[in-house]
């Protein structure tokens, strides 16, 4: 049974039609379990609405936390979004992306597909400008 029905798949199409690049949906699916079999089912999916969507399975866990040696005790699906061919994924999903994670994933789609950003010109600079690595975590959860 599909994840997507056709209508979400008919609007996913539509925002996804204008990507300028492959992006790669780069797929740790974890242990083997439930969780591990609705992301590749979803990652499957979502390729098939998009040419522009590269699955890629990654089967090593994927550094998740800068400054960590090792992810190996992830214990859930990871999926990496990344512009094609880009050696790092700047965005990365822990989980499921379901319901509230949904929509940001195509955003963050979206965002590595056109190249762009909806920061302002001021922001992109300041943030050029700074010289080291930094880590930001966003959680989300229904309330």
């Amino acid at each position: 049974m599909p994840l997507l029905n056709e209508q979400v798949r008919g609007q996913l199409r539509s925002m996804l039609a204008d990507l300028r690049q492959d992006v790669e949906l780069r797929l740790h699916p974890g242990p083997e379990g439930e969780a591990s079999d609705v992301m590749r089912q979803l990652v499957d999916e979502l390729a098939e609405v998009s040419r522009r969507l590269v699955p890629v399975a990654v089967p090593e866990a994927p550094v998740v936390e800068p400054g960590r040696e090792s992810d190996a005790e992830v214990e859930g699906p990871v999926l990496l979004v990344a512009p094609g061919g880009a050696e790092e994924a700047r965005v990365r999903f822990l989980g499921v992306t379901a319901g509230h994670e949904f929509g940001a994933l195509v955003a963050a789609i979206r965002h590595a597909g056109e190249g762009t950003t909806e920061l302002s010109a001021p922001s992109v600079e300041r943030l050029g400008a700074i010289e080291h690595r930094v880590h930001v975590q966003v959680f989300t959860t229904p309330t």
